[in-house]
């Protein structure tokens, strides 16, 4: 079952005329002492703020006990004997440090429309979906496009995101930073 029919077989999410949207919560966000609309509110603000340069949450935005679902970070994570938060710290910081700064401008087609981080952003108390909108050329004729969608989605907690899903895959063939440690690497000036 896609997550979208199980979202909405759970209740998690209503349709209306032309618009997708969270059904009612409950008032309180147990534990929180803030309604979900607060937290929603806020966690939005965040994220609007954190990737408005792209798809990847700031190291310090990392918070403790984070738990990876996407299984590059995961396998890096292993690879580096890591765990929880600095898990996730160091392979954000080692995307950053090997990412050429900064992130060189995509170069559209003529006519192709721009793509969108964030697209969308839905939220439902502590989770937070962010879709992005990307265009490609079509195969037969790169004069017209179509768009595909990539989500990540955070749960979140005072502020930090603490776990995260998204549909990415391993690359193939592995790089070496899924192979061998990272100190290995820089070892033998690899990145």
């Amino acid at each position: 079952m896609s997550l979208l029919m199980g979202l909405v077989t759970a209740g998690l999410l209503s349709f209306g005329p032309g618009l997708l949207y969270a059904a009612e919560q409950p008032a309180v966000n147990a534990g929180s002492g803030r309604t979900c609309a607060q937290q929603e509110a806020a966690n939005k603000k965040i994220i609007e703020s954190t990737f408005a340069n792209g798809p990847s949450p700031a190291v310090e935005l990392i918070g403790p006990g984070y738990i990876q679902h996407n299984p590059e970070a995961t396998l890096f994570a292993a690879v580096n004997g890591l765990s929880g938060d600095k898990a996730g710290q160091e392979f954000e910081k080692f995307l950053l440090q090997s990412a050429p700064m900064p992130l060189p401008k995509k170069q559209y087609l003529p006519g192709q429309p721009h793509d969108s981080f964030p697209h969308m952003v839905l939220a439902d108390c502590d989770i937070v979906v962010v879709v992005g909108q990307f265009w490609h050329p079509f195969p037969s004729d790169s004069s017209k496009f179509y768009a595909t969608y990539f989500f990540n989605m955070w749960r979140m907690k005072d502020g930090k995101f603490i776990e995260h899903w998204d549909p990415d895959q391993l690359p193939s063939p592995l790089p070496d930073y899924l192979k061998v440690p990272i100190k290995d690497l820089k070892t033998a000036g690899k990145k």
